[in-house]
């Protein structure tokens, strides 16, 4: 929607966004403004509310829990937590959302390669491949039916076979 209304960027930052919606809506205050004369303010159409009413919407997007430093994008606990504390806890969780595992990132393995946790119900994939501050190597997961492998470059390792 922003894209479409010259408001950003097709590669816009996160905080670019946040400046343009902010700068976005401060025009809209300015020119629906009552003590401003009648003439030079026109009633919005119904498209201009529509875009008002996004643009409020998104002006809260910080807040939402997807962004967050607590929400899932940068949820810690998968690789944190103590086998006792996570099992349950990621049992619930896939039962909650009818899943058999979970792949999360944000947190290098200690091994530096992808790791399965919690009866192989959670596997951690950062393997920190950005070798000038982790010494990782790049890496990726591939779940084909119950097979499950690690690709490394140049190598393979089924991490849960299928039976």
């Amino acid at each position: 929607h922003l894209i479409d209304r010259g408001v950003i960027l097709p590669f816009s930052t996160y905080q670019e966004i946040v400046a343009a919606i902010v700068q976005e809506l401060q025009v809209w205050v300015e020119r629906l403004d009552p003590s401003q004369p009648t003439a030079s303010r026109a009633a919005p159409t119904r498209a201009e509310l529509a875009h008002i009413n996004i643009l409020i919407e998104l002006q809260s997007m910080g807040e939402w829990s997807i962004l967050r430093e607590d929400g899932p994008l940068w949820f810690r606990g998968f690789a944190r937590w103590s086998p006792d504390e996570g099992l349950p806890l990621i049992t619930k969780v896939l039962r909650r959302f009818g899943a058999s595992r979970v792949v999360v990132g944000h947190s290098v393995t200690a091994s530096r390669r992808i790791t399965a946790r919690f009866d192989d119900q959670v596997f951690l994939l950062d393997t920190g491949m950005l070798l000038s501050a982790y010494g990782g190597r790049p890496s990726a997961l591939e779940l084909a039916d119950d097979t499950v492998t690690a690709i490394y470059l140049g190598e393979r390792q089924a991490l849960l076979p299928a039976p």
